[in-house]
């Protein structure tokens, strides 16, 4: 097996590198476009809006219903 030269170990390292920083950065972007993209144009198409979701859960007192269940009153 030949031996790389002393540059050629830096470079190969640094492209090997900025291939994972920029899959990384590159991943976040998508999932951040994807939360902008679902939240902000296809939910509202539906008509499921953030302010609603958020009294619809509000509204369903999750805690209150869990000690329903076990016979716990609040």
């Amino acid at each position: 097996m030949p031996s790389l030269a002393r540059w050629d170990r830096h470079w190969i390292a640094t492209v090997l590198t900025a291939q994972v920083a920029v899959g990384a950065v590159l991943g976040i972007a998508a999932q951040a476009f994807l939360v902008w993209v679902i939240i902000g144009h296809v939910m509202p198409f539906f008509g499921l809006e953030r302010l609603d979701m958020a009294r619809d859960v509000a509204d369903f007192n999750l805690p209150a219903r869990v000690a329903q269940l076990f016979g716990v009153s609040l």
